[in-house]
């Protein structure tokens, strides 16, 4: 895969582990650390399919999170994977609101994850929201770890990833994350994410691929 403003890193090793293709139905649940205590966050794929706004079909991935103090927050993203399995970001819909806010310009997406996958990777993405919203990521890949979570043992990529929120020229909020992902299940097993908050740490609790 090839896109402007797009590092295209390494060429892939024979072997390099593709990203599991969603499906609807498919469902992953973590247990979230933070300062404060515990919480619950589960990620699934909804039956529905939206068209982004250059007319490609995407899976709706619905994100129910509860904090430590149980209160529960329900978000929902639109992705498409490309040929090689790379995630690509299309838009966000908060619950309350009735439409998505969709990516702008010729290519409205933002890469998430490369597709394949494999240490000495590297990418970025970026995407641009109507209203002066955006949203940058950097990420690379630097070493191949066997990680044990409450879900059992996974072969995991590990990434340092960069995140930045911007309106306008002003930064909205930033973070760095530390992320063991499966190629296997398509998501991270577990995760610490550093920001204004303090440090989180997520970590798989249990999954479901509607394919087996």
């Amino acid at each position: 895969m090839d896109m402007p403003g797009i590092d295209p890193g390494l060429p892939p090793p024979a072997g390099a582990p593709h990203l599991h293709r969603f499906q609807a139905g498919d469902r992953w649940t973590y247990d979230l650390h933070t300062k404060n205590g515990t919480g619950r966050a589960e990620i699934s794929v909804l039956p529905d399919r939206v068209k982004g706004p250059d007319g490609k079909e995407c899976l709706v991935f619905r994100l129910e999170s509860t904090d430590e103090k149980g209160v529960t927050t329900v978000a929902e993203g639109a992705f498409r994977q490309d040929k090689e399995g790379s995630e690509l970001l299309y838009g966000t819909r908060p619950a309350e609101a009735s439409a998505f806010r969709w990516g702008l310009g010729p290519r409205p997406y933002s890469l998430v994850v490369r597709s394949p996958i494999y240490t000495g990777e590297k990418w970025v993405g970026a995407i641009q929201f109507a209203g002066g919203d955006s949203q940058s990521l950097t990420a690379s890949a630097d070493r191949d770890e066997l990680v044990a979570t409450p879900a059992g043992k996974f072969k995991a990529v590990h990434l340092r990833e960069g995140v930045v929120r911007m309106k306008g020229n002003t930064m909205q909020g930033a973070s760095f994350n530390e992320v063991w992902l499966s190629p296997q299940i398509g998501f991270p097993v577990k995760q610490q994410n550093k920001g204004p908050q303090g440090m989180e740490t997520q970590e798989l609790v249990s999954y479901h691929l509607a394919g087996g």
